[in-house]
C-alpha cells in the first residue's frame, strides 16, 4: 500500500491572555497508508483536535509540513472529509437536504440525477434510508452524527477525518457506530483517521 499522508515534524502553540505560549504539537511524524484506520488517543487539551484541523487545512502548523499525496496541505478540499463533535446539521434541512447541500456544493460538474443517487447511497450506507424526510429534531443523537458522517463520505474525501464524532453519544449507541464506521471503512475502502480520548 502506499503512503497516503505525510506528517512531518509538525508543530503547533497557542499564545494564552497571559502571554504564556503552550505546545500543543510538538514534531509529530507520521505516515498514514492507503486505506488504513489510525486511532490517535488522548486527553482532553492534548492537541488531537488541532492534530486533525491541521490535517483537515483548517489549522496552519508553526513548523513542519503535512503532504497528501505529496502536495503541501494548504487549506481545506474536498479531498479530507471532516466530522466534528457535534453534528453541525441544518435543523430546518431533512437527511436528504444535509447531505445534498454537501454533495451539490463539491460534485457541481455532476448530473442532478448522479449527485440525488449518491446522496442516498451515503445516508443508505449509514443505514438511515428510511429517515431520508426526517429532520434533525427527528432523530436520536446517534442518527444525527450517522448524517454527518454520511454528508462527509458523499464529498467522496480520500481521507475521513473524526474529531472525536461519538463523544456525546451514549454507550450502546458509541458501540453501534464504531461498528458502522469500520464496515464502511472495510466497505469503501477509505483511509480513517480518528481522535478520541
Amino acid at each position: 500500500m502506499a503512503t497516503i499522508l505525510s506528517l512531518n515534524n509538525v508543530c503547533k502553540s497557542y499564545t494564552g491572555k497571559a502571554g504564556g505560549v503552550s505546545e500543543v504539537l510538538g514534531g509529530i511524524d507520521l505516515d498514514v497508508e492507503e486505506g488504513e484506520f489510525i486511532a490517535i488517543l488522548g486527553f482532553s487539551g492534548a492537541g488531537k483536535t488541532t492534530l486533525i484541523s491541521a490535517i483537515a487545512g483548517l489549522v496552519e502548523p508553526d513548523a513542519g509540513e503535512i503532504l497528501l499525496r505529496g502536495k503541501a496541505i494548504d487549506g481545506p478540499d474536498k479531498d479530507r472529509g471532516l466530522v466534528f463533535q457535534s453534528y453541525s446539521l441544518f435543523p430546518w434541512l431533512t437527511v436528504e437536504q444535509n447531505v445534498a447541500l454537501a454533495v451539490d456544493s463539491v460534485h457541481k460538474d455532476r448530473s442532478k440525477q448522479t449527485r440525488a443517487d449518491l446522496v442516498r447511497q451515503k445516508v443508505e450506507l449509514v443505514g438511515l434510508g428510511h429517515a431520508m424526510d426526517r429532520k434533525p429534531a427527528q432523530l436520536s443523537g446517534g442518527m444525527r452524527q450517522r448524517v454527518a458522517v454520511a454528508r462527509a463520505l458523499a464529498m467522496e474525501p480520500e481521507i475521513l477525518l473524526l474529531d472525536e464524532p461519538l463523544s456525546a453519544l451514549d454507550a450502546l449507541t458509541r458501540a453501534k457506530l464504531q461498528d458502522e464506521i469500520d464496515r464502511i471503512r472495510e466497505e469503501e475502502k477509505r483511509t480513517i483517521i480518528l481522535v478520541t480520548n
